[in-house]
């Protein structure tokens, strides 16, 4: 049997995990604050002879417009994860929720700008990703003539692009498009490919997610009671845990950043000198909570 507070005060923590909780902040704080300076340049207008903004010029955005959405949303999850952090009182679970859609957005951005593919591939993955938008649409809002368009869209694109539509090939019924130059890669396999933290990881934000016991219910802490067979055991956040997954994700994040400037014809050392320039502005508020200064 499971008891616990709703929230897990943060000022329980000391010596190295509280060191390592503001650290994170800390670098968070400061990734999301350089993305918020140079990305929105980039997707505006990407250096002249850079992988974008020949793709800007040949009107085959796809792969850096879906990029900059997924960025969007990744760092909107981001932001909500660092507001929560900077609070006095954590919530038990909700924090992996908000890591999970931040990392699917991540490991597609990755997969968009892989830096092992030709252009045209990269154009395929933008169509890819773009489909996958429709199909969860007409899930939701079920429309077959507007289904139908975009599909068509979508195929004629690629086609004229030198792309193969792939399709299914089911033993009855009528074959279904799967992908444009190669089918769409399923969360599993694109989280092993690009995250940090491996097929692993988004198992583990999965089963927060969908409200798996197993991911946050430590049977070696249960303490057994009086009646026979009945433990108790107290439900809060692992913080020094969530604070790993944390790093891993943002890794992941800060890489994929590196890759859509670099596509744009800007540099790592940019992104770095940035991101510098962020710690040493938020570093005295971070040092202040661990009472240094």
């Amino acid at each position: 049997m499971a008891v616990g507070s709703a929230f897990v005060f943060n000022n329980t923590l000391a010596g190295q995990d509280a060191k390592n909780y503001i650290a994170t902040m800390a670098q968070l704080d400061a990734v999301l604050s350089a993305s918020a300076e140079l990305v929105p340049q980039v997707l505006e207008a990407p250096e002249r002879g850079s992988p974008m903004g020949a793709a800007y010029e040949k009107k085959l955005r796809d792969p850096y417009e879906q990029a900059g959405l997924l960025w969007l949303s990744s760092e909107d999850h981001l932001r909500t994860v660092l507001g929560i952090l900077q609070q006095n009182l954590l919530p038990m679970f909700s924090l992996y929720s908000l890591l999970r859609p931040a990392a699917e957005a991540d490991v597609l951005i990755a997969y968009l700008l892989d830096a092992d593919i030709t252009e045209r591939q990269r154009l395929g993955r933008g169509l890819n990703v773009r489909f996958e938008t429709v199909k969860e649409r007409n899930k939701v809002k079920p429309d077959p003539q507007f289904f139908a368009e975009r599909l068509a869209h979508l195929e004629q694109r690629a086609t004229t692009n030198g792309l193969t539509v792939q399709r299914s090939k089911p033993k009855k019924g009528p074959a279904e498009v799967t992908g444009f130059g190669e089918a769409m890669k399923q969360a599993v396999p694109l989280f092993d490919t690009y995250h940090d933290g491996k097929a692993l990881l988004y198992r583990v934000l999965s089963s927060h997610a969908h409200a798996r016991p197993w991911a946050w219910m430590d049977s070696s802490k249960a303490v057994p009671t009086a009646e026979p067979g009945v433990s108790l055991l107290k439900a809060e956040l692992d913080i020094s845990m969530y604070v790993s997954v944390l790093v891993l994700t943002i890794k992941t994040h800060e890489r994929a950043l590196v890759r859509l400037l670099e596509l744009a014809g800007r540099t790592k050392d940019e992104w770095d000198a940035a991101k510098q320039t962020h710690i040493d502005r938020v570093r005295p508020r971070y040092l202040a909570m661990l009472g240094v200064q």
